[in-house]
């Protein structure tokens, strides 16, 4: 079977008690910010997770696709460091749509939507505060606009563009 139908487990070692985390699952990280990454089908997820009730908050989402992974076994080639920092070697991507995101000059990542879309040719407008992208394939796409609070705004209809200047 594969390794995704394993199941993350916190065990006391003084007792020996285990405690189901995560279903569906594998490769578990504690990392220091408070999330327990995992690895689901080659891609990363994370969540809150609290050491002392040993339970996780909230939904599971991706933060990395796609990780190198073997589903026979669950072994995966990510590591998360002390100070924060993730090292993984990219792996196959599963899908062909993703989140667009905006990084601060602080370096903090937030969500552009909600929705994962097949993004490509993205290009930042010369206010810092939009961005041109072609959402779909190369042969059925459009162009669209971005701005800082995630509101799309479609520019063009069934004309497939390719690589938005401004």
């Amino acid at each position: 079977a594969p390794y995704d139908e394993a199941q993350i487990e916190a065990v006391s070692l003084a007792s020996g008690e285990r405690r189901p985390i995560v279903s569906a699952a594998g490769f578990a990280r504690y990392a220091q910010d408070g999330r327990l990454l995992f690895v689901r089908g080659g891609l990363v997820h994370a969540v809150r997770f609290d050491p002392d009730r040993l339970t996780v908050e909230g939904t599971p989402e991706v933060v990395l696709d796609p990780v190198r992974y073997d589903w026979r076994n669950g072994g995966s080639h990510l590591a998360a460091s002390a100070s924060g920092v993730l090292v993984y070697v990219p792996g196959e991507p599963s899908s062909s749509e993703y989140y667009l995101s905006w990084s601060d000059r602080n370096g903090r990542i937030v969500r552009a939507s909600d929705t994962p879309r097949a993004f490509r040719d993205v290009k930042a407008g010369p206010d810092g505060r939009r961005v041109a992208a072609v959402i779909g394939t190369s042969t059925e796409s459009d162009l669209w606009l971005v701005d800082a609070t995630g509101t799309l705004s479609r520019l063009t209809f069934s004309l497939s563009p390719h690589r938005p200047t401004w």
